[in-house]
């Protein structure tokens, strides 16, 4: 079965990224994504800090959501999707 990469944006939109036949090839992926996005919103907060201390109005990436990077193993694409819908109990916290 293979292993899928997701990007999860906001309003439950899902965008396949890539599809792998093996676990450490789609996390390498995903974990890159991942850091490219740690990245630019770094790159998006400086910016902003420059932006507030010199006065000018114009924000870029103020309020954008970053889409979430998600790895998933199914059978197939669809089921895929299917999983990443599902809602899912949280889990313990220490105290339970």
């Amino acid at each position: 079965m293979p292993y899928y990469v997701f990007s999860v944006k906001p309003l439950g939109r899902i965008e396949k990224l890539a599809e792998f036949g093996g676990f450490k090839d789609a996390s390498a992926h995903a974990k890159a994504l991942r850091s490219a996005q740690t990245e630019n919103v770094r790159s998006a907060q400086i910016e902003t800090s420059r932006a507030t201390l010199t006065g000018n109005p114009r924000v870029a990436g103020a309020g954008a959501a970053e889409p979430k990077i998600k790895v998933m193993f199914a059978d197939n694409e669809d089921r895929a999707i299917e999983l990443l819908c599902q809602v899912r109990e949280p889990g313990p916290t220490g105290d339970d």
